[in-house]
């Protein structure tokens, strides 16, 4: 007949089963020392499998959301480029018909001075139109995010409390 016999540690007396227990149940009591966080004592504290199959979906649904929120978006900066290009090419001709029909050398400073001044100001607006439509599609595309992260943060916080 055969008996398991536990070794001895050298040197920290006791043995190195009883030590190597020791250490695994303190480290699963307290896996990140100094950060409050530990892991539940029992499975009964685990989410189920249809808890984080319905998390998982509300993920998947938030992401579906932004990817929309993007497309229409896109599909809206795209109509105001657009929008904007066929202006501008409309304001050029204009421009060319005008500064053909100038009959003296000051006639066309004037109109070159007018068109320059125009467009600049124009570019101004137009910039500053097309970057407030841009922080809008940003901010519905994280508009979903902003819900999901809340709740994991909850959710890992009730898990480690």
């Amino acid at each position: 007949m055969t008996t398991a016999t536990k070794a001895k540690a050298p040197g920290n007396g006791g043995n190195r089963t009883e030590r190597v227990e020791d250490a695994a149940k303190a480290r699963a009591e307290a896996p990140f020392p100094g950060t409050g966080f530990a892991f539940a004592p029992g499975l009964a504290d685990l989410p189920s499998y249809e808890d984080i199959l319905s998390f998982n979906r509300e993920n998947l649904d938030a992401m579906l959301a932004a990817g929309n929120a993007v497309a229409k978006g896109y599909q809206d900066l795209s109509r105001a480029w657009f929008g904007l290009a066929q202006e501008s090419v409309e304001e050029a001709l204009n421009a060319g018909r005008a500064l053909a029909e100038a009959r003296t050398i000051k006639e066309l400073v004037d109109v070159q001075s007018n068109l320059t001044r125009v467009t600049v100001e124009r570019a101004f607006v137009e910039s500053s139109r097309l970057q407030d439509l841009s922080v809008r599609v940003a901010e519905a595309a994280l508009e979903p995010f902003n819900g999901r992260v809340t709740a994991a943060v909850e959710r890992w916080s009730k898990s480690a409390a």
